[in-house]
C-alpha cells in the first residue's frame, strides 16, 4: 500500500524485548521484537497517537481506494461497511485484569529481507554511541525506539491498520536481558567500555 513514515517514540520501558537475538517462534527466519509500555496521558505518547491515528486514516483510504477496484456494487457497498480498523497497540492490563492506565506498542522487523538480507536492530547509548552488539537491554529497561509505520489491507479479513516496524534503540536506563539514528543526545545510559576495548581500540588506532 502507501508510503512509510518513520517515527521515533518517547522514553517507555521495555515488556517484553528479541533485540540482539530474533525470536524464532512463529518464524523460522526470527523476527526482532519490542513491546513498550507508555503512561497513556503522557504528552510524548499523546503526539505519537496523533502521528498513529492520522495515519490510520490514510491506511483506511486507501483500504477504501482498494476496495473500489471492485466490479461488484454489491459486494464493494457490503465491504465497505463492513470495514475494520486495527489499532497498533492495546491497553496494559495487571494480574487480576484491570487497567493499569498504560498502553502496549509492539515494534518488530523481520531478521532477514525476502531478498535474504541480514536485518539488525542498531542500538544506541543516550549519548547517541552506538553500541550494538555490545549490550542486551531487557525488560523494564527504558529506551526510545525508531522505526516507520507503513499502512496495510488484508482483503481476506477486510481489515486495514499498520504494520509498527522498528529499525533502533536508544537506551535511557539499561536492564540487561536475562537479569546516524533517529535519536538526539539525552540524558541517561552511557555506555562505557572496558579495558579489554579500551586496550584494542587504542591498538587499531581509533582513539586518540
Amino acid at each position: 500500500m502507501g508510503n512509510m513514515t518513520k517515527f521515533a517514540t518517547p522514553a517507555g520501558a521495555i515488556k517484553f524485548a528479541h533485540l540482539v537475538k530474533p525470536n524464532t517462534k512463529f518464524n523460522p527466519d526470527g523476527n526482532f521484537e519490542l513491546s513498550l509500555v507508555f503512561n497513556s496521558d503522557d504528552p510524548k505518547w499523546l503526539e505519537l497517537n496523533d502521528k498513529i491515528q492520522k495515519a490510520m486514516k490514510e491506511s483506511e483510504a486507501e483500504a477504501i481506494e482498494e476496495i473500489n477496484k471492485g466490479k461488484n456494487p454489491g459486494a464493494i457497498a457490503k465491504k465497505k461497511a463492513e470495514l475494520k480498523g486495527a489499532i497498533p497497540y492495546s491497553d496494559e492490563y495487571d494480574d487480576s485484569s484491570n487497567p493499569t492506565g498504560s498502553v502496549i506498542l509492539k515494534l518488530k522487523r523481520p531478521a532477514k529481507t525476502k531478498e535474504g538480507v541480514i536485518n539488525t536492530i542498531k542500538i544506541f547509548d543516550a549519548k547517541n554511541n552506538d553500541i550494538t552488539g555490545k549490550v542486551n537491554p531487557g525488560r523494564e529497561s527504558i529506551v526510545k525506539a525508531a522505526g516507520y509505520l507503513r499502512p496495510y489491507y488484508m482483503p481476506s479479513t477486510n481489515t486495514y491498520g499498520l504494520s509498527i516496524g522498528l529499525t533502533a534503540i536508544q537506551i535511557l536506563k539499561l536492564v540487561e536481558f536475562g537479569g546516524g539514528a533517529e535519536f538526539e543526545e539525552d540524558a541517561g545510559f552511557e555506555y562505557q567500555p572496558d579495558n579489554n576495548e579500551i586496550n584494542d581500540s587504542a591498538e587499531d588506532g581509533s582513539l586518540n
